[in-house]
């Protein structure tokens, strides 16, 4: 181990030759550098040399040397003799003519991380997620560590802009954690990542109360196990179902579920606007295929793939091509979705849309109603209706409740209700005026938005145009506008109006208590529920208060 004595500076390149030379037959790769503090002995400090940047990490190895020069009171000209002994010769070119010691550690640095190595880190920084074995403040130093040195791979002007962090920062939280950070506003992302932290634990702390609560045996009346995993309750039922047994000599009649004449649940729909055929809800597929037959008389454009599907008969088959398609189906003719289809010879159905689809637009089959819903919207199944039973008097029953005549009026009613599917609703007879503290015009630049999302947002505005939300304008007031990503690859329009609402005059009127609302329901025997679908774009805005909601967008 080599060592460097109190007061035993060295000075002149010679030295450093000659100190490197002896270093090299002693076969010593470490330096030990003593410490003083208050006149007393300190600590020790040792750094070994820097021989490979492949195998080294230069900036911790940065680090070290940082913190010797600090506790040794080294000089920048007395620290540049030491990071010549202590580099290999290759590096010495690089601070050669250096006069100060960060310009030389900088140099180091760029030489390992250069621009070849920007994509990686880039790469890096979007698979980063907040995970199991990563909590949100541990993925912020993972993340800074790793923008840290993208910063040294590339020029000032080349590196990540705000709005490009914040992007790649956003990408790798849960989706409840997105939501909180856009509403956190304008603090910094490291006081974000602080929040965020304090509410992951209560959030953790909640979800493992829920896994606590979702067991309950009804027998002993308690959270530790359920209903399957009682062994004193399946003993009981054993022996229940072998006296049961027992008395099945004995006919017993029962009231059975009327079945449906319903095979298959099939759609009509059309394909890039104009091919009809018929679509197939196949939960037992797990992606979407189109017919060959119907792609090739469509003329569409294929991409090359290889994937190997078993079909029903357990027989694999190698299929090669998929294709874009935007499919409208015949209930709602103005909304189309983007499907990715497999091609597949000699298919049954024009498209089969399996759990990929079902998943991605919260397809929900009601069987009990004859209602499908997709996107949250209802709509009857075709062909659906109850098989008839004959001889009904002939069917015996024990202790059977009927559906009494009020409930099937309700079932009747809400079914009647769901297949409106009102778009947009309007609150009549009132207009909601912004009142301003200060008339200057608020003009905002606007957020970036990806480029992927600029079909989804065109998509968007459009329907919100033709629904007459919003209108085309030439006010002076802009806030500036964003998009979420949703679940099923459709876009949110999102408005920032915090300037907005903080000149805007305060309501006074007080609203309602809670506590005093909840009272008032002490004797209530009926509780229903609604949702308000975009409740805040059913409230009409006064004609001249208007411009003052203008948005602006890229």
């Amino acid at each position: 181990m080599g060592s460097i004595g109190e007061g035993g500076m060295i000075s002149g390149r010679t030295e450093i030759t000659e100190m490197k030379k002896m270093m090299i037959e002693m076969n010593r790769e470490k330096i030990e550098f003593p410490t003083c503090i208050n006149n007393k002995v300190g600590p020790v400090l040792k750094i070994e040399r820097f021989i490979d940047s492949s195998q080294q990490c230069v900036l911790e190895w940065s680090r070290k040397f940082r913190m010797i020069v600090k506790h040794c009171k080294l000089s920048d000209n007395e620290a540049i003799d030491y990071l010549y002994l202590l580099l290999d010769d290759r590096y010495h070119k690089l601070i050669e003519h250096k006069r100060r010691l960060e310009n030389c550690l900088e140099e180091l640095a760029r030489e390992s991380y250069n621009p070849s190595r920007f994509s990686m880190i880039h790469e890096s920084l979007k698979r980063l997620k907040v995970g199991r074995n990563m909590n949100v403040l541990e993925y912020y130093l993972k993340y800074k560590e790793l923008v840290g040195e993208s910063d040294l791979c590339v020029p000032p002007r080349e590196r990540f802009t705000e709005r490009e962090l914040t992007d790649l920062f956003v990408q790798g939280l849960p989706r409840w954690m997105a939501i909180e950070f856009i509403r956190l506003g304008y603090a910094s992302i490291e006081e974000k990542a602080h929040i965020l932290r304090q509410l992951e634990s209560q959030h953790t702390y909640s979800f493992k109360d829920e896994r606590k609560q979702s067991k309950w045996c009804d027998y002993h009346k308690s959270h530790f196990h359920s209903n399957e995993e009682c062994k004193t309750q399946n003993d009981k039922s054993n022996k229940e179902k072998k006296e049961f047994d027992k008395r099945s000599d004995k006919s017993i009649g029962v009231i059975t579920e009327p079945g449906t004449n319903l095979e298959e649940i099939s759609l009509g729909c059309k394909i890039n606007g104009y091919q009809d055929t018929k679509a197939l809800i196949d939960t037992g597929a797990r992606q979407t295929f189109v017919n060959e037959n119907l792609i090739r008389g469509i003329g569409l454009e294929t991409n090359r793939i290889s994937r190997i599907v078993k079909v029903a008969d357990g027989k694999e088959i190698q299929l090669t091509e998929e294709c874009e398609l935007k499919v409208s189906f015949d209930h709602s003719p103005n909304v189309e979705y983007k499907i990715t289809a497999t091609i597949f010879p000699n298919l049954t159905h024009g498209i089969i849309l399996g759990m990929e689809f079902i998943r991605e637009n919260n397809v929900i089959l009601d069987l009990g109603s004859g209602l499908i819903k997709i996107d949250n919207k209802y709509f009857e199944i075709p062909g659906w209706s109850f098989e008839e039973k004959e001889s009904p008097d002939k069917i015996m029953s024990t202790d059977v409740r009927t559906i009494s005549e009020v409930e099937t009026r309700i079932s009747e009613v809400i079914k009647e209700f769901k297949l409106r599917n009102p778009e947009f609703g309007l609150l009549k007879g009132f207009d909601h005026r912004i009142m301003l503290t200060n008339k200057e015009p608020i003009q905002m630049k606007y957020y970036p938005i990806p480029y992927a999302l600029y079909d989804g947002l065109k998509e968007e505005l459009a329907e919100l145009e033709r629904n007459k939300v919003i209108r085309k304008s030439n006010s002076h007031y802009g806030l500036p506008s964003f998009v979420i990503k949703k679940p099923n690859g459709k876009v949110r329009l999102i408005t920032n109006f915090i300037k907005l609402n903080d000149i805007t005059v305060k309501e006074v009127y007080p609203f309602p208590d809670m506590n005093d609302l909840l009272l008032g329901l002490e004797k209530a025997e009926y509780f229903s529920q609604i949702d308000l679908d975009r409740g805040f774009y059913q409230i009409e805005i006064a004609e001249e208060d208007r411009f003052k909601t203008g948005f602006v967008l890229p």
